[in-house]
């Protein structure tokens, strides 16, 4: 997958690359449509100023979108940890389990066969 998303950037890039050099002519952008203030730059520059700036808003409302995931995310992370802790305890407790019955003078004993029948 992360190998398509290469090929899509770097075609994107040319694409952009080609535009830029193919449109270099000026154009006026009226910024107030009751008044005069017009400013002129080139196409290619009008042209991918607004593309990275609807990139930059659409990565905004995705992040913004995505705030609920990422303190779930957040949450989970602090759970994680929490039971490895647990796990770690339990597995101390069961390795001291022995040694404790061992030194406290008491022998263990086997476990007898049970028979069914």
């Amino acid at each position: 997958m992360a190998i398509i998303r290469w090929i899509f950037g770097f075609l994107i890039t040319v694409a952009a690359a080609v535009f830029a050099v193919v449109n270099r002519h000026d154009i006026q952008i009226f910024w107030n449509p009751l008044g005069e203030g017009a400013v002129t730059v080139p196409a290619y520059l009008a042209v991918l100023g607004f593309m990275a700036l609807g990139f930059f808003l659409g990565a905004a409302a995705v992040w913004m979108n995505m705030g609920r995931l990422r303190s779930e995310r957040r949450k989970q992370k602090k759970e994680i940890k929490t039971l490895n802790r647990q796990v770690a305890a339990a597995k101390d407790a069961v390795a001291r389990a022995p040694e404790s019955l061992s030194s406290q003078g008491g022998e263990t004993y086997p476990a007898l066969p049970v028979r069914i029948g």
